[in-house]
C-alpha cells in the first residue's frame, strides 16, 4: 500500500504505458499527478487508482489539494486504455474525460458525478455508487451497475447496456433523438424509469414503474415477473408494446 502525506508524481516515459496504483489500502493525503512523458507530452495506456478518500479528477494546472487526481498527458484527461477509480468518498471531475477503453468506478454509497458535457466514454461500469450522474457527448454503453441512489445518464448518442442495471433510486435517461436500449434480462429498476429518446426498449426482471417519458419512436417495455405501472405522463409518438 502507498501511504503518502505529500504530493505525489508518477511518470511513465513511453507512450501508451500504464500507471496502476490499485492497492486496496492506498491513502494519498495530497494531490496525485500521473504524467505521460516528463513534460506530459505523451499518451496514456491504462490508468488505475485507489484512494482511501474522495477523488476529484482535476486539470494538471491544479496541485496540492487532498483528493486531486491529475491526468497529465498530451491532452489532459485523455486515457487511451481503461480507467479504473475506487474511492472511499465521492468521485467527481473538473476536467473533461475521454476514455477509449472501459471505465470502472467504485465509490461505495458515495456519489459519482462525471457529468461534464464533453466527456467521451466507451463502456462505463459502476461497481458501486450512491447517486450517480454520467454525461457523454456521444453514445454510451452502460456496463453492469449497482446504484443505491438515483442514476442519471445524459448522452448525445445512443444509450445501450451490456450488463445488469441494479438501480435502487429513480433512473433518468436523456438521449433526445437517439435510441435507448436497456434490454438485459436481469435488469432491476426498483424505482421509476424516466426516458427521453427515439426508439426505446426497457426490460426489468420484476415489476417496473414508468416515470415521465418522451419517446419519438416506438416504446417497448417488458416486466418479466411483475406489473407495469406509470407515475408520470408518457408522451409516445410510435407504437407501444
Amino acid at each position: 500500500a502507498l501511504i503518502i502525506t505529500g504530493a505525489s508524481t508518477f511518470i511513465v516515459g513511453t507512450t501508451t504505458s500504464n500507471i496502476v496504483l490499485d492497492h486496496a489500502s492506498n491513502a494519498f493525503s495530497n494531490s496525485v499527478t500521473m504524467k505521460a512523458g516528463t513534460s506530459g507530452n505523451l499518451a496514456f495506456g491504462n490508468i488505475g487508482f485507489v484512494d482511501s478518500a474522495a477523488v476529484v479528477i482535476q486539470t494538471s494546472a491544479d496541485t496540492n489539494a487532498n483528493g486531486e487526481l491529475l491526468i497529465d498527458g498530451s491532452t489532459d484527461g485523455v486515457v487511451g486504455g481503461t480507467l479504473s477509480i475506487k474511492a472511499n468518498g465521492d468521485i467527481t471531475q473538473n476536467i473533461d474525460l475521454a476514455v477509449a477503453g472501459t471505465t470502472t468506478l467504485e465509490a461505495g454509497s458515495n456519489a459519482i458525478t462525471l457529468n461534464r458535457p464533453d466527456n467521451n466514454f466507451s463502456t462505463v461500469i459502476i461497481t458501486s455508487g450512491g447517486d450517480v450522474a454520467l454525461r457523454d457527448a456521444g453514445a454510451i454503453i452502460l456496463g453492469a451497475a449497482t446504484v443505491t441512489g438515483t442514476y442519471a445518464v445524459t448522452a448525445g448518442g445512443a444509450v445501450t447496456n451490456s450488463g445488469t442495471q441494479e438501480i435502487t433510486g429513480i433512473t433518468t435517461i436523456s438521449a433526445s433523438g437517439y435510441n435507448v436500449t436497456l434490454d438485459e434480462t436481469t435488469n432491476n429498476f426498483a424505482a421509476a424509469v424516466k426516458i427521453t429518446g427515439a426508439v426505446v426498449t426497457v426490460v426489468d426482471e420484476n415489476a417496473i414503474n414508468l416515470g415521465a417519458s418522451t419517446v419519438t419512436g416506438t416504446y417497448h417495455v417488458t416486466a418479466t415477473a411483475g406489473d407495469i405501472t406509470n407515475t408520470g405522463a408518457l408522451i409516445i409518438t410510435g407504437a407501444s408494446t
